[in-house]
C-alpha cells in the first residue's frame, strides 16, 4: 500500500504489458475452434440449477482470453480435465507445439480422441481416460502451461492436488467454485465491505456433502461431495509452492461473464472464480511448521520465547 492506495505487483504489471502486446499483434489473427468442437459440447443443454450453462461464446472468451496465441505459441499444454478437448483444438490451432488431455469420464475422453484424430490427426497431442490421482501417480512429465478448469472443486484435498499441479508446470490457469452456503440464509444481512472480503481477501474452505452437481454424461449431471476453497486461500496455496497469482482474469471475467463469475448473494446462485499463477522466486510462502523446522533463520525470526 502507498498513500492508501494498492500498488501493483512485478507480477500484475507484466500480465498488463503482455495483454496489451497480445491484443496488438494478434487482433484478428487468433485461429478460432474447428465449428464441431462447438457443436459437439453437450453442457449447452445443461440447466442454470445444474451448473454453469455453456455457449459457443463463452468457450470462445475464455480462450482467447486464458490461452491467447502469444501465450501458448511453442509450448506444450496439460489440460486437467479436457471434456471432449475443445482445449487441445484451440491450442493446436494456435501453434501450441504440444498437448495432453486428461479426462476421467469415457464417453468425454473418446469424444475428445474421435475429434483430435478428426482435426489434428499427425500432431503432437495425446488424451488420457484416467482419475487424476492416477495421472498424478504415474505422469510426471512437466510442461509450459497448465489449464485447469471445472475440476478443483470435485478434489477434497486442494493442498495435495495445488502441489501436485505446480510440480508440473510454471504457469497454471485454474478456476473454482466461491464457497457460500455457509451463511445462504443470511446472506443479505453480510455487508458489502465484509462480503468482498469474503470474496477477495479471506482464506477459508467449505464442503457440500451430496449436493453439488458435476457433469458425468451427455446429458446428466451426479450429485457429489465437494470442497470449496475461497479465491485467497488458493491463491496462500499457490504461493506455498512458490507461485504468485493474478485476480486480473476474474475482474475482466465478471464483466464479460455477469452470469457465472463473480461471488452473488442470491441464494441458488453459483459463483466461480479464475486465477492465473506464474512460478516466481519472490513468492511470500507461508510459514509452515513441518517446512520451518527444517529452516533456523525463518525458525529463530518467528520463535516466541516464553520467559
Amino acid at each position: 500500500m502507498v498513500g492508501g492506495k494498492e500498488t501493483a505487483t512485478a507480477f500484475q504489471i507484466d500480465q498488463f504489458i503482455f495483454r496489451l502486446k497480445n491484443t496488438q499483434l494478434n487482433t484478428g489473427k487468433m485461429k478460432k475452434f474447428n465449428e464441431e468442437l462447438l457443436t459437439s459440447d453437450w453442457r449447452k443443454n445443461r440447466p442454470e440449477k445444474y451448473g454453469l450453462t455453456m455457449t459457443d461464446k463463452k468457450t470462445i472468451d475464455k480462450h482467447e482470453r486464458l490461452l491467447p496465441p502469444e501465450l501458448i505459441k511453442g509450448k506444450s499444454i496439460l489440460d486437467i480435465g479436457s471434456y471432449i478437448s475443445q482445449t487441445g483444438d484451440w491450442c493446436l490451432n494456435n501453434g501450441a507445439s504440444k498437448y495432453t488431455g486428461v479426462e476421467v469420464i469415457k464417453d468425454f475422453a473418446d469424444k475428445g480422441l474421435e475429434l483430435m484424430e478428426k482435426y489434428h490427426a499427425g500432431e503432437n497431442w495425446n488424451v488420457i481416460n484416467t482419475s487424476i490421482e492416477d495421472y498424478f501417480a504415474k505422469h510426471d512429465e512437466k510442461y509450459d502451461i497448465i489449464f485447469c478448469w471445472g475440476v478443483l472443486f470435485s478434489q477434497m484435498d486442494h493442498a495435495w492436488f495445488i502441489k501436485n499441479l505446480t510440480d508440473r508446470a510454471d504457469r497454471i490457469t485454474i478456476n473454482g467454485r466461491h464457497p457460500k452456503v455457509m451463511w445462504n440464509d443470511n446472506q443479505h444481512e453480510i455487508s458489502d465491505t465484509l462480503w468482498r472480503k469474503f470474496e477477495y481477501d479471506i482464506p477459508y474452505q467449505e464442503w457440500q456433502v451430496n449436493e453439488m452437481t458435476q457433469t458425468a454424461e451427455k446429458n446428466a449431471s451426479v450429485r457429489v461431495t465437494s470442497a470449496h476453497t475461497s479465491m485467497k486461500a488458493v491463491q496462500l496455496l499457490m504461493e506455498s509452492n512458490g507461485f504468485v497469482s493474478s485476480t486480473e482474469s476474474y475482474d475482466y471475467f465478471k464483466k464479460v461473464m455477469p452470469e457465472d463469475i463473480g461471488m452473488f448473494r442470491e441464494k441458488d446462485k453459483v459463483g466461480f472464480f479464475v486465477l492465473e499463477c506464474t512460478r516466481d522466486s519472490s513468492a511470500k510462502k507461508p510459514n509452515l511448521f513441518n517446512e520451518m523446522v527444517n529452516e533456523p533463520e525463518v525458525w529463530n525470526e518467528k520463535r516466541i520465547d516464553w520467559s
